[in-house]
């Protein structure tokens, strides 16, 4: 009678298991396992993209890497997640140099990760990152977008420990706060150019220097203080500086002696305020990454975000304006916009501008991530009066290259909510991206991509009477 009641005991747990899709006599794990039956191993080639789709739970992670993310050729394997603990919503994925387990993988530039599902996701839930020992997990700085009609989070790193997606909670906020406050990262925008022009109108020679600096939040801002702290929305912080010093072909007379009319005036804006976001492409339907992971199916397979190939941005420098004039100091505000769009491909971040009785200018920098300590070190500013030589040969600013602010931002519109939608179309189909409105910015707000480009032809129309 025993026997046959165990007998009856074990058919009903192995119909139960069988049910619910588990290994019969499994232990439960108290933490998330690579699941090495799904994975993929890829060599990225030193200088080219590659992009990696990773089903996880109800939707799937895209991994997109620029063009020269690693200096050397790279092996690395891809593997599914697999188990959840307390808080996870969906388990996510690891990746790991081949051969060298449980080592972060480190780029030279932002590589971006999408999580995307067909349902809403909730306002407490953030991509996270998982502890060593994975019992535990932290939420990373990402920002929500849909992307045709799918709901997702987006983020930018240049590490890699095992992601997932989990639910955050007021603890765990405060906890990322006082990390990043200490000992946080963000992504930092610099660029530098310095230029001569000779017989610029009245002036026999126009020495400029510029520099431009913008952090992906503000680094002495508590996080805390956005009940979402975790979300971002690709807003820019930081400075324009701008010093110019131009020798008149008019001379005066000074102290008993004829010399040049010199004028030193320096242009700046303390508040810089941009918006990055990515610049997408359609994926290849026959990406050999992909097909391994994610199975051609009307399920996950439209879950798969486009690939990011760059970044581009846009903002308007609200000029103040300091400096001397023949004899005696000059300091105003002046009421000039000046309209500003750029471009980050592979290791170059490239910005440009028009300004007024120049022409246009470009700026050539990078886009690295930081420490916040040394993100916040003060730039050295180069004063071009103090550098100042006669005869020196004209430099011109570096010319745009066919670059049309229209063109870049045309597929981007804003809504009346402050929602970004951008619509493009590729060899991959048409895709449809919606970055939600940020109601946290009040101040010095970005104006929309179409106000800008409107004040480029302004510009442009003004520098060109001056001329």
């Amino acid at each position: 009678m025993n026997v046959r009641r165990s007998g009856v005991l074990m058919l009903l747990l192995l119909i139960s298991c069988l049910l619910s899709s588990c290994t019969p006599f499994s232990k439960k794990t108290d933490a998330p396992i690579a699941d090495t039956g799904r994975k993929i191993e890829k060599t990225i080639k030193a200088g080219q993209h590659c992009t990696f789709a990773v089903p996880s739970g109800d939707g799937v992670f895209t991994v997109s890497f620029l063009d020269g993310s690693f200096v050397q050729d790279m092996p690395v394997t891809m593997t599914c997640m697999a188990g959840k603990i307390e808080g996870i919503v969906s388990p996510g994925f690891l990746l790991e140099q081949t051969g060298r387990p449980n080592e972060h993988v480190f780029t030279s530039l932002p590589a971006t990760i999408i999580y995307l599902q067909k349902e809403p996701i909730p306002d407490d839930v953030s991509i996270v990152k998982y502890s060593d020992d994975r019992k535990s997990y932290t939420p990373v700085f990402c920002q929500r977008v849909k992307i045709n009609g799918n709901y997702g989070l987006y983020s930018v790193t240049d590490s890699f420990s095992p992601v997932g997606i989990g639910r955050v909670t007021k603890e765990q906020i405060k906890a990322m706060a006082d990390e990043q406050l200490k000992n946080g990262f963000v992504w930092v925008l610099e660029a530098s150019e310095e230029f001569r022009l000779t017989n610029k109108q009245d002036a026999e020679s126009l020495d400029v220097n510029l520099y431009m600096k913008a952090t992906s939040r503000k680094i002495t801002e508590d996080p805390t203080a956005n009940p979402n702290s975790f979300e971002v929305k690709g807003y820019h912080y930081g400075i324009f500086d701008m010093n110019t010093f131009a020798v008149a072909k008019e001379k005066g007379e000074f102290d008993g002696q004829e010399l040049p009319i010199t004028v030193g005036l320096r242009y700046y804006d303390n508040n810089l305020k941009i918006r990055i976001v990515p610049e997408f492409k359609p994926v290849e339907k026959d990406n050999d990454v992909l097909a391994p992971l994610v199975p051609d199916d009307g399920m996950l397979a439209p879950l798969i975000a486009p690939e990011v190939i760059g970044y581009k941005g846009w903002g308007v420098i609200h000029l103040n304006m300091e400096g001397f004039a023949v004899a005696g100091e000059a300091k105003a505000s002046m009421d000039v916009a000046i309209p500003v769009v750029l471009r980050i491909k592979e290791s170059v971040a490239r910005i440009y501008f028009t300004f007024p009785n120049i022409g246009a200018i470009q700026l050539k920098g990078r886009y690295l991530g930081k420490g916040v300590k040394e993100a916040a070190q003060a730039p050295k500013l180069q004063d071009p009066k103090t550098t100042y030589s006669p005869g020196k040969p004209e430099k011109p600013p570096i010319s745009w290259e066919g670059l049309d602010p229209n063109e870049l931002l045309a597929p981007l519109t804003q809504n009346s909510d402050g929602s970004i939608i951008e619509k493009s179309e590729g060899a991959g189909g048409s895709t449809v991206i919606e970055y939600e409105p940020d109601k946290t910015q009040t101040d010095n707000s970005v104006p929309p991509p179409e106000e800008v480009c409107s004040l480029f032809s302004e510009l442009e129309n003004m520098t060109t009477k001056m001329d």
